[in-house]
């Protein structure tokens, strides 16, 4: 196997090249601030509206790019921001663009964790279609608020 060398950047290639800092912000809340790590946001998307996305695989760095250089650190030097996919490597500056790729990654469904201050307790997985999604979450979100009211009726007759 022939090894091919790598292209060398010169000195306006690496001017050119902006610097991005990324952050992954809950489509659904439409929360601009947004996380800084990737799965602090899944998480939330999980346990606030029971959605479940992919993580990216552990180990693998963001492939080099010839547009952009990537800044981990929001206290460094960097020239611009933009939200990214919690499951891949695409990012962009439009919140829209991103729901639209976030919800092509076809995410499954599970009961929210928090609700009504309650905790669920199912780990039901459903991947229909958005809006049986969106039906079910809806029945999930009713059987919990259902649950939380039998409690409290219990918990004043003792």
């Amino acid at each position: 196997m022939v090894a091919v060398p790598e292209k060398s950047l010169t000195s306006n290639d690496i001017q050119s090249i902006k610097t991005l800092y990324l952050i992954y912000p809950c489509y659904l809340c439409n929360d601009s601030p947004g996380y800084t790590k990737a799965a602090r946001c899944i998480m939330h998307i999980r346990d606030h509206h029971g959605y479940v996305f992919p993580s990216r695989a552990t180990g693998y760095r963001r492939p080099k790019n010839t547009e952009y250089m990537y800044e981990p650190d929001f206290n460094k030097i960097w020239d611009e921001q933009q939200f990214a996919c919690t499951s891949c490597w695409y990012h962009t500056n439009d919140m829209k663009l991103l729901a639209a790729h976030m919800e092509a990654h076809n995410p499954g469904v599970v009961a929210p964790r928090y609700m009504s201050g309650t905790k669920a307790d199912s780990d039901f997985v459903y991947n229909g279609t958005f809006f049986e999604k969106k039906a079910v979450q809806t029945i999930f979100q009713q059987i919990t608020d259902v649950t939380v009211m039998f409690k409290e009726i219990l918990s004043m007759k003792n």
